[in-house]
Formats: structure tokens, sequence, C-alpha cells
């Protein structure tokens, strides 16, 4: 009787070790189709990357805003960049008819100024309360001077 314990025993202990070799294999398998997802996630991640990287790449080479310049620049053979004459803006706000609120002084937007053609300027204005904005005709006198014109704007506090 001690013989057919021992089997059974056996038996039991090799069942048990079955059972966990398979729950063994199961989470084997698991952790494999995981890794194949991440991998094929990986994949689709590095193409992505990939493609940024190209348009980074193109976007690097094509001219910025200050090298475009409008197309009657070079039909009207203007010697001055065109980021110059904006900045020849700075300290012009005296063209501005319009008074700031609540103390406040009325300053050009020079960063978000237009050159709408060979002849106009929109520039927004404002003075720290309010936003409005102005169209300015321009004359290019020389290489380092221009000459400002209001010509009409939109200011809320004149309304």
């Amino acid at each position: 009787m001690n013989l057919n314990k021992g089997i059974a025993l056996a038996i039991i202990v090799v069942a048990l070790s079955l059972a966990g070799i398979q729950v063994q294999i199961k989470s084997m398998n698991a952790l494999t189709n995981k890794v194949d997802t991440m991998k094929v996630q990986i994949s689709q991640q590095e193409s992505q990357i990939q493609r940024l990287q190209t348009q980074l790449e193109t976007l690097k080479n094509e001219p910025s805003d200050e090298d475009d310049r409008p197309w009657f620049w070079d039909v009207y053979d203007y010697q001055v960049e065109p980021s110059a004459l904006i900045a020849s803006l700075k300290g012009q706000e005296v063209l501005v008819p319009y008074k700031g609120v609540l103390g406040g002084t009325i300053y050009f937007v020079i960063d978000e100024a237009q050159i709408i053609d060979p002849v106009y300027v929109y520039v927004p204005i404002e003075d720290g309360h309010m936003l409005g904005g102005v169209m300015l005709k321009y004359k290019i006198l020389s290489d380092h001077e221009v000459e400002w014109l209001f010509v009409d704007g939109w200011w809320p506090a004149e309304n």
C-alpha cells in the first residue's frame, strides 16, 4: 500500500508540475504577444519620427518669413528690406490720431504688421487695454528713410 501511496503522490506531483508548466506557458505566450504588439507600435512610432524628421528638414530648408518678399518688391526695385520697412515704424506712433485709455499709451504691434501692397501697410495698435489697427501709406525715400502717412484706422474708444 505504501507503494500505491508513493505512486499516487508522484502522479499528483507530476500533474501539479504539468499544470504549473501550462500556466507558465500561457503567461509566456501572453508576454510574447505583448512584446510583438509593442514591436509593431515601436515600428509605427519610428516611421512617424522619420516622417517628422523629414518634414522638419523641409521646413529648415524653406525660406523664413524674413526672406520672403512681397511679389512687388523686386518689380519696384526697393532697396530696403521688407523687415527694415516695418522696423522704421518704431517711434512713429505720433502718426496715430487716437488716445490711449486708462492712462495707456498707444504703440504699434510691429511683429504683426502686414505689407499690403506697394503703397499700404496695416499695423495693429494697442495701449495695454484695447486693440485697434491703422492703415498707413508709405513711400521709400532712400535706403534709410521712409515717409509714413496715416490713412485710416479703427480704435474702439473712438466709436
